[in-house]
């Protein structure tokens, strides 16, 4: 097989990937078997976005639970440039439900779910340098999350909070 061949093959499964991942359908299947705790971070679900503090632009996206899993994706951008970007996943496991984080593409830090109440989580990893706390919540059309932890020594703590852009 040729290389063009090869390249157009790729790229055309990689359509027919993309076409059947905006299924609008897609977003109601949610599994019988899923975790009713995975199920209930719902109100996470839809875009949302927000400014930091030197007037870049952050997104937060989240797409609804199914397969056991909730997909994420942070990014920021300022001056025109991305300057930031991480996928996140929330999973269901057989010991809990646990918020993985993949910074810049740089490897995984995951945080177990060790709180929940209506529209809050807490998720955590004590070993973790920082941020050893991932707290989310929402009120009203905002998301908020706060990370928590110490760097040298110091506590430290950093809050985001951004406003529905869709569902």
């Amino acid at each position: 097989m040729g290389t063009q061949r090869v390249i157009r093959t790729v790229l055309a499964s990689g359509l027919l990937c993309a076409a059947g991942c905006l299924d609008p359908r897609a977003a109601d299947v949610t599994p019988a078997e899923a975790d009713p705790a995975l199920q209930s971070l719902d109100w996470m679900v839809g875009s949302w976005a927000g400014q930091d503090e030197d007037g870049g632009r952050q997104e937060e996206h989240w797409i609804a639970a199914a397969g056991g899993t909730m997909l994420g994706l942070n990014r920021v951008v300022a001056n025109g440039r991305t300057v930031f970007f991480e996928y996140l996943r929330i999973e269901q496991r057989d010991d809990g439900i646990y918020y993985i984080a993949n910074s810049r593409g740089r490897g995984e830090s995951e945080f177990k779910l060790v709180a929940q109440e209506d529209r809050r989580a807490v998720f955590e990893d004590p070993d973790h340098d920082y941020p050893v706390r991932i707290l989310y919540w929402r009120a009203g059309d905002v998301l908020a999350a706060r990370l928590e932890g110490e760097v040298r020594g110091r506590r430290r703590a950093e809050k985001f909070e951004w406003h529905r852009v869709s569902r």
